[in-house]
């Protein structure tokens, strides 16, 4: 699991690093609010942790921006604000959780993992961007000319692409998300699965696609007009 942790403060960082690491969790620490932004939009994470006193963009604009753009990744803010109404304006502005300082670890950590598991209670109603719909127990994929079964590895693939969508992805992390620690399977398995979901979203009439990044990875976006 990919975390990313925004939270100016050196000391408070490096402690939520150590403690996520301890956890088996790959974290990303940033300092800045900007910053931590484009890594939202170009990363391919499961949970952010955001400080709401941010330098350059504070915790609540940046939440308010990201989630206005259609990110859909989850967010535990952190505060040291803990009234009512500043929990309420942290929600509001698109957090999925609240937790003031100081807190204790464990508590912090069962939070994370409560998020981490909430897609899962979820999956009935499956996963969706522009004219597609992806059932996740069954892999069917849906869209404007009809459906198709996908493969274990295919719903995989494009779940994650679903889970973050218009985010450039790269083939690690694509890899980590569809195949796990299944140590026999290499990057270039991606380009070959890659070619199979983008027949699949042709299949289905899609105006969604998988653009290639050169450098960088891929990225699901939307054709004009869709």
């Amino acid at each position: 699991m990919n975390l990313l942790v925004i939270e100016d403060d050196p000391a408070q960082r490096d402690l939520l690093i150590r403690l996520l690491e301890r956890e088996d969790f790959t974290v990303t620490g940033l300092a800045d609010g900007a910053e931590g932004l484009y890594a939202l939009r170009r990363g391919a994470f499961d949970l952010a942790i955001v400080d709401r006193l941010l330098p350059g963009l504070d915790g609540i604009t940046l939440l308010n921006t990201y989630r206005k753009e259609g990110g859909k990744i989850p967010v535990l803010l952190l505060t040291a604000l803990g009234t009512v109404q500043d929990r309420v304006t942290g929600l509001d502005a698109g957090a999925d959780d609240y937790l003031a300082k100081p807190y204790a670890p464990q508590e912090l950590l069962a939070r994370v993992r409560a998020l981490l598991r909430r897609p899962s209670s979820l999956q009935a109603d499956g996963l969706q961007f522009a004219d597609l719909r992806l059932e996740i127990g069954s892999g069917t994929l849906h869209g404007p000319a009809g459906s198709s079964a996908l493969s274990k590895r295919e719903a995989a693939l494009l779940a994650c692409f679903l889970n973050h969508p218009k985010q450039v992805l790269s083939r690690a992390q694509l890899l980590d998300s569809a195949w796990g620690n299944e140590a026999e399977v290499e990057e270039r398995n991606i380009d070959n699965f890659i070619l199979f979901v983008r027949r699949r979203l042709k299949n289905v009439g899609s105006c969604a696609v998988i653009s290639t990044v050169r450098g960088f990875g891929y990225r699901l976006e939307e054709t004009d007009p869709c």
